[in-house]
């Protein structure tokens, strides 16, 4: 009964409607409830169609039989069994398995709805794999296996895991696609003979190829859109000369508007208020005026190893480098604030919400990694998570949760951690070993890959809370 009653005392919900089906009783409610032709004599006590003998073990019987009847009622009401965890609130971590994981059950999403729940799952053959989500689609950018094969990009439906359609590339693709007003923009690379790319613009109802044209230089790093353009960076080889570039392409027509040379291969730009941010290997960071196309300023970061892409909000460009995350004045490129992190292995995970930058360096062997919340304006330190595991994947932060993939030998693991507080949620173990795209997320479903060097790949549905 104490039970019960904090149960129902705990749930606002539950307690008005078992007020509103007590109130509806053909007897009028004075704080009791009266069950019709109830009678109570010196030695009997009768209540409907039950006597009981008006004694201590006889009133004990009833008591015992209203608290069934108001166990039953509530659950009538309630539409379903509330599962409380050990801890005293919905949550809990998934233990790892090849099948449906488990874990704590809420009410959010249904009775029996599973947190880290696998809902369904799409194979298709990856050497990689990178993922981008738009308009209820997930979209699958598939590298080579064999040198022969050809790339492929899927368009799956991320309601039921159903098969939109697929498109055939040419060449090698290591970088994510973008999703910009129904096109699908995808570049890729001959990486074996160091020649140049293409640039694709697809559209993303039918998957028919809008253009597709030479993309000068090869590369590793991803491209962005804006206003109209298609920014992508190259690194070039002609005669033993590097010729490296910011290319500024139409995006309806794939045809080169400007570019900007620089010493170094092109990481992944950024487009923010007028403006196009990129790196360069070297660590140089470059603040591009689109209008112009002339350099508002550069600022040296030490950095001669992979980092991750630029991140732009809130008036600041936020650069990883070996020596720390720098805080950079959009506009000026003036250092505002420096976090210490990095020196003591490599990171691939910058990213930004709500005014918290979220990180990940690994350890020097490569097989451990700390993950770091640091406040987005002052550069202090909110929260630091260490893992056993190396994190391979960008974080993704929501309101709810970050997510991020990890994996040594053996199959990855997906994690789900408190973004105020760094507290593990849930994790879930995938099939296979783990490919370094990020996970993406919609409202209430987080999608990742997993494949293995075999070439068979599967991209996972799970519920996300």
């Amino acid at each position: 009964m104490e039970a019960l009653q904090a149960e129902i005392d705990a749930d606002p919900d539950l307690r008005q409607q078992l007020q509103i089906h007590l109130s509806n009783s053909r007897s009028q409610n004075t704080g009791s409830v009266l069950i019709a032709g109830s009678t109570i004599s010196r030695s009997q006590i009768s209540l409907g169609p039950i006597t009981v003998n008006n004694t201590r073990s006889g009133r004990l019987v009833l008591v015992l039989a209203g608290a069934l009847i108001l166990s039953l009622l509530a659950l009538l009401v309630y539409g379903g069994v509330r599962v409380i965890s050990s801890g005293g609130a919905p949550g809990g971590t998934v233990p790892g398995g090849t099948g449906a994981p488990s874990a704590t059950v809420g009410r959010a999403g249904g009775a029996g709805t599973t947190v880290g729940q696998r809902l369904w799952a799409f194979p298709f053959e990856a050497g990689n794999a990178q993922l981008a989500f738009a308009d209820g689609v997930v979209y699958i950018a598939s590298d080579i296996v064999e040198y022969e094969d050809r790339p492929h990009l899927y368009a799956v439906n991320a309601a039921t895991g159903q098969m939109a359609w697929s498109t055939a590339l040419n060449g090698s693709i290591l970088s994510t696609p973008v999703v910009s007003d129904g096109t699908v923009y995808i570049r890729s690379s001959d990486l074996q003979l160091g020649l140049d790319g293409r640039l694709y613009a697809i559209d993303a109802g039918s998957g028919r190829t809008l253009w597709d044209l030479p993309a000068p230089g090869f590369s590793f790093a991803g491209l962005t859109v804006g206003s109209g353009t298609v920014y992508a960076g190259s690194f070039t080889m002609h005669d033993g000369l590097r010729e490296d570039f910011l290319f500024a392409f139409d995006a309806a027509t794939g045809q080169v508007r400007w570019r900007f040379p620089v010493d170094e291969g092109v990481q992944e730009p950024v487009v923010s208020a007028g403006t196009v941010y990129f790196r360069v290997v070297s660590g140089s960071v470059y603040a591009i005026d689109i209008t112009t196309r002339q350099q508002r300023w550069a600022f040296q970061t030490s950095s001669d190893s992979p980092v991750p892409p630029l991140v732009v909000a809130g008036g600041l460009v936020y650069a990883h480098a070996t020596d720390g995350l720098h805080y950079l004045d959009a506009a000026t490129g003036t250092p505002k604030a420096k976090f210490p992190v990095g020196s003591d292995g490599l990171s691939n995970s910058l990213s930004e919400h709500a005014g918290t930058i979220y990180t990940a360096v690994s350890g020097g062997s490569g097989y451990s990694s700390t993950l770091y919340a640091v406040d987005g304006r002052s550069g202090q330190q909110r929260w630091k998570l260490r893992t056993d595991r190396a994190v391979r994947s960008t974080m993704v932060p929501s309101d709810k949760a970050v997510y991020f993939s990890s994996g040594n030998d053996g199959p990855s693991v997906l994690h789900a951690v408190n973004p105020s507080s760094g507290r593990q949620l849930w994790t879930a173990t995938l099939d296979g070993g783990f490919w370094r795209s990020a996970p993406v997320v919609s409202e209430e479903v987080v999608f990742v890959c997993a494949g293995e060097k075999s070439g068979k790949s599967t991209l996972i549905a799970l519920k996300a809370r």
